[in-house]
């Protein structure tokens, strides 16, 4: 059984940690398989869009494989795989829109997942942490610095240092979360947002993403000529060109992401 499943539909791919029997745990198969399906959502054509789910309704992910962990304590062997892998998806230069699509438990690297998305979706009985210093241990994976940006300061150096979960509803006060919803609607809540971006150029979607993550540390000079530079480049496709042509002929454009 693959660790990680992956599909795509209506430009759109689904991407499913596929571990329910130990709550989506991230061993060395799903940090490889994510990598892998980070890497072809970046490079398929067909693709515009793509959710991040967990199997079952039990966890999106509960964290790193502690079976694993454990193991390579003992050996020391594979400790700096666990730090390397699964890479960010903005190193691996991922810039289409990611979307999680989260229930049950969303722990330490599976909460470091859910981060590297850009918009997540949970439901009522979601629950997040970052126990790492329960275990004794330093996040890794940029996840100090993502709480940082997602978060206002004070929570964040107060969960992280604490352990303590955090409900959907929190997450959602904290600006964490972008929507809270039941369990039955959550796929269909993550559907809508993807078809909905996808309705956008797709050109100019990724180009607002990488201006947005590559602005968070780029002095304000150096951000605002990288989105002069995006706006020119998108004002010269072709799908600017259908966009202008669309709004006269008083149509739905045509978007074909060149």
């Amino acid at each position: 059984m693959s660790a990680i499943l992956f599909s795509v539909e209506n430009k759109v791919a689904y991407i499913t940690i596929n571990r329910p029997q130990v709550l989506n745990a991230i061993n060395a198969e799903v940090r490889k398989g994510l990598t892998e399906a980070w890497i072809r959502v970046r490079d398929d054509d067909g693709v515009w869009a793509a959710i991040l789910t967990g199997a079952g309704d039990k966890a999106f992910s509960a964290g790193a494989d502690i079976k694993e962990i454990s193991k390579a304590h003992q050996g020391k062997e594979g400790l700096a795989e666990l730090l390397e892998l699964p890479r960010p998806t903005q190193d691996l230069g991922v810039w289409k829109p990611i979307i999680a699509a989260i229930d049950g438990y969303c722990l330490a690297g599976g909460l470091i997942l859910a981060m590297d998305c850009d918009i997540r979706v949970a439901t009522k009985r979601a629950v997040f942490g970052m126990p790492a210093a329960v275990r004794s241990l330093v996040p890794g994976w940029g996840a100090a610095t993502r709480a940082a940006q997602y978060l206002p300061l004070g929570k964040a150096l107060e969960l992280f240092m604490t352990g303590s979960t955090f409900s959907a509803q929190e997450a959602e006060r904290l600006g964490l979360v972008n929507y809270v919803v039941p369990p039955s609607q959550l796929m269909a809540k993550a559907e809508e947002i993807a078809h909905k971006i996808n309705e956008n150029g797709p050109l100019a979607v990724r180009g607002i993403k990488e201006c947005i993550y590559r602005g968070l540390s780029s002095p304000l000079p150096e951000a605002a000529r990288l989105e002069d530079l995006m706006s020119r480049l998108s004002m010269e496709s072709e799908d600017a060109k259908e966009g202008a042509r669309a709004f006269l002929e008083k149509r739905k454009p045509q978007y074909k992401g060149r």
